[in-house]
């Protein structure tokens, strides 16, 4: 369980770049049209995702500890849904976006959170076998565009 709350942490920080923190608690509606905005946009919306998803499945964590494993459970396959509505946030958040390049980055770490989302079927081992490796190796490439 640590060591997915502790690999989010670090997609968070690729994804969301320096400029994002003061905004985390206030995410645009609207997307952008310009490179600097879509990210500063789409970082925002990383942030409480992944704060969010953290925040479930340490509920997923501390009532496994408890012994109440149908509350474990739920708590896991909710933040997979958690990761795949975040997926379609960020689609949404750089639909507008002027860069394809920018475009198509976002929507292979999308694609990817909806795999790994699904994989969290509410079984514990499957937090185990969560992978989030791809997820920090395509948000590197989004970090690198929004860092340009």
């Amino acid at each position: 369980m640590k060591r997915v709350i502790v690999v989010s942490a670090s997609v968070l920080a690729l994804l969301a770049g320096p400029s994002v923190a003061a905004q985390a608690a206030q995410p645009s509606t609207k997307p952008a049209s310009d490179t600097a905005t879509v990210c500063d946009v789409s970082g925002a919306t990383v942030v409480k995702g992944l704060t969010d998803f953290m925040k479930e499945l340490d509920k997923a964590g501390a009532a496994a500890t408890s012994g109440d494993i149908s509350t474990s459970q739920a708590s896991v396959k909710q933040s997979g849904t958690m990761l795949i509505d975040l997926a379609g946030k960020l689609r949404k958040d750089v639909e507008t976006a002027q860069s394809t390049e920018l475009k198509k980055a976002v929507e292979d770490v999308a694609k990817e959170m909806e795999i790994q989302g699904g994989n969290l079927s509410g079984d514990l081992a499957s937090v185990q076998n969560f992978n989030s490796k791809r997820i920090e190796d395509l948000s590197e490439k989004v970090n690198e565009i929004c860092t340009r």
